[in-house]
């Protein structure tokens, strides 16, 4: 009689490491090094003869018995053994370094098969645990493994130390029994995933390869000019701490970050306002009524909330030992269906872009009040090409604002795509009765700022359009 055949392992693993996986990525969190693979759940998935396929009980591996773990490790880089889990290119990349390869090298993604994927392409997104409620799965993940993460898989917030399993752990505890418990929880989210992927019908071979190349264009990632991202950072830090000093000294405020406080000032002087944002501090600006000092103090705290520096603050934190950056985008991460943009979110840079004699100042230490500007307008210049290369940036212009015009037989979308163009300028200027020959010439000025009334207009535009055409 023929034998059942292995074809594939559902897998699950518990790590610890001390680099935020949240703010940093899979990436630099497995170059950390107190990183570790501390449980591996998995099941064995066999194909009888005839074609029938089961799943065998899940078990967690003894990662002290060699053989045992030499014979898995080979199982993981054949490619013709499929492997399935919730969220696969966090496993792949985790169990890479597990296995010994080097910083910047990855196992083949190739027969990797995930199963947020699955349920994504499907219409369903969320974590292994909100996937399987909104699917009503039998099996959903153990509620105390959340404790036992915090744990074994994160420092004590303390002592910043990882506590041990065996018995001599520095707090004084042993934690055995808990640890019977964490593999348990692995093994129940190896069943969760396979509860999960029953419920969901298979995606196309096709989104399948799409996913592969997906997983291999973000093991490559890009090369990062990090002098000049820390350039960036410190000279926007430099001049908000100037404009914070300017306001202290102009409003006798302790804390110009402080909402009460500025607000508690600004009634003091007869124009109380509800709130600081961005939109409040504009309109207060074009009140002829407003007082001068206020008005001072309005563009003072406007320069100084000025955040251009998050996009270099994010590629600083997901940045890999080799200077690339990697795993910065989502595959079918929006619900069209599209890639989603993680860390730096390449596919959402700023369109303006410093010139060289701007970004000389900045790395200098000369930018002085135009650091937020010239820093904004370097985080293209940060990422860098491999050498006698370029980058090319590929677009479709205003692809979803054309297709939805079309589908909601607007004919005037498709009467401002024959002409200007200026889809999301005329969006705005007929929602709030304003010019779009001023709101094109007022950007043109600035130079795409991004928060003058232009600039802001045009924005409420796209995002009215996009949005509100689904």
């Amino acid at each position: 009689m023929a034998q059942a055949k292995l074809v594939g392992l559902r897998i699950d693993i518990e790590t610890k490491s001390a680099t935020n996986l949240k703010l940093s990525g899979v990436y630099p969190y497995v170059e950390d090094p107190e990183f570790e693979v501390l449980v591996i759940g998995y099941a064995p998935i066999r194909e009888f003869p005839g074609g029938a396929r089961k799943m065998g009980a899940p078990r967690t591996l003894d990662l002290y018995d060699q053989p045992t773990v030499e014979r898995f490790a080979a199982l993981l880089v054949d490619t013709k053994i499929e492997k399935h889990a919730f969220n696969a290119g966090f496993e792949r990349v985790a169990l890479s370094k597990w296995i010994g390869l080097d910083n910047g090298t990855y196992m083949n993604p190739r027969n990797w098969h995930c199963a947020m994927i699955r349920a994504n392409v499907n219409g369903v997104y969320g974590t292994l645990d909100e996937v399987a409620k909104v699917l009503r799965s039998p099996i959903t993940k153990d509620k105390e493994g959340a404790r036992l993460i915090r744990l074994f898989s994160s420092p004590d917030a303390t002592a910043k130390k990882f506590h041990r399993i065996e018995d001599r752990c520095w707090c004084g505890r042993n934690h055995e029994a808990d640890f019977k418990k964490f593999e348990s929880y692995c093994e129940i989210d190896v069943l969760a995933e396979a509860g999960v992927a029953a419920l969901l019908p298979d995606i196309p071979k096709f989104v399948q390869r799409e996913y592969e190349a997906d997983q291999q264009v973000n093991d490559r990632g890009f090369l990062h000019d990090k002098a000049l991202a820390v350039a960036a950072v410190t000279a926007v830090a430099t001049e908000q701490a100037r404009l914070m000093g300017e306001l202290k000294v102009l409003t006798g405020v302790d804390n110009p970050n402080s909402g009460p406080q500025m607000q508690t000032w600004l009634e003091a002087h007869g124009y109380p306002m509800l709130s600081l944002d961005k939109e409040a501090r504009a309109k207060a600006l074009a009140d002829p009524t407003a007082p001068e000092k206020v008005r001072e103090v309005l563009v003072l705290k406007g320069a100084a909330g000025m955040t251009s520096v998050s996009k270099h603050k994010a590629a600083l934190n997901t940045r890999c030992a080799d200077g690339r950056i990697r795993g910065s985008l989502a595959f079918h991460g929006a619900h069209t269906g599209r890639e989603a943009g993680r860390g730096i979110q390449p596919q959402n840079l700023p369109r303006y872009e410093a010139p060289d004699a701007d970004r000389a100042l900045l790395v200098s230490g000369n930018a002085g009040e135009r650091a937020p500007e010239i820093a904004k307008g370097s985080v293209r210049a940060s990422l860098i090409p491999a050498r006698k290369h370029v980058f090319v940036v590929p677009d479709y212009n205003a692809i979803e604002a054309r297709c939805l015009g079309w589908q909601a037989e607007e004919s005037w979308v498709e009467e401002e795509f024959r002409g200007e163009g200026k889809i999301y300028e005329a969006t705005a200027a007929t929602m709030f009765g304003a010019s779009k020959a001023d709101i094109i010439e007022g950007r043109a000025k600035c130079n795409e700022c991004g928060y003058c009334s232009p600039c802001t207009l045009r924005g409420q535009g796209k995002v009215s359009n996009l949005a509100l055409g689904y």
